[in-house]
């Protein structure tokens, strides 16, 4: 799920956000949703964090206080950023009694993330989010502008890779921005500025 800046209510809950969300919900363990920068993890865990209190689940941020009691699930975003001491602190104390939920950026080249985050994937379920898909996309613009063709949302999936930060940077005012192709660069996109 990614929220868009001048549209908050506008979401795209993706497949992986309903597989993780139905994980929390059947009690299977640790969590790690892994993605480059601007894949949405961060709002994935916010939609996680919401959804999971309304099955009466218990959600607390990292670091979780000390006079506090442990909730059910613990949710540490960039959890790769923490320093050596707060992933010892996950690894050793809040993993035996709460699920973590963790976003990590993917697996540095040496193939390790560190023993604790590499223990918590071993251990755990990894979840992979990947670029919007056409469908994904139109419902958010239809949720922003009405019913609009899917070949609206099939050319803005095509100008952006289906990056949801790229996407999500050419809808305007709440409502798309018609993008056209940077010849050879087709991550990137530019706004269409309609005639005045």
């Amino acid at each position: 799920m990614t929220p868009v800046g001048s549209a908050p209510d506008a979401e795209v809950v993706t497949e992986a956000a309903m597989v993780a969300l139905r994980m929390l919900a059947e009690s299977r363990g640790h969590l790690v949703i892994v993605a480059p920068p601007g894949f949405g993890k961060s709002s994935t865990l916010r939609h996680l964090e919401r959804s999971s209190r309304t099955f009466g689940l218990r959600t607390a941020r990292y670091p979780v206080p000390a006079q506090a009691d442990l909730p059910d699930i613990v949710i540490v975003d960039d959890a790769h950023l923490l320093p050596a001491r707060d992933l010892a602190v996950l690894g050793n104390g809040l993993a035996s009694s709460s699920r973590i939920v963790a976003a990590v950026e993917p697996v540095p080249a040496d193939g390790s993330s560190g023993e604790v985050l590499d223990r918590l994937m071993a251990g755990g379920t990894v979840i992979s989010l990947e670029p919007w898909t056409t469908d994904e996309v139109a419902s958010l613009l239809d949720q922003l502008g009405g019913t609009v063709p899917l070949e609206e949302a099939d050319a803005l999936v095509t100008a952006t890779g289906g990056l949801p930060w790229l996407v999500c940077e050419l809808v305007v005012d709440g409502g798309p921005v018609s993008a056209e192709l940077v010849p050879g660069q087709p991550s990137r996109a530019v706004p269409s500025i309609p005639p005045a």
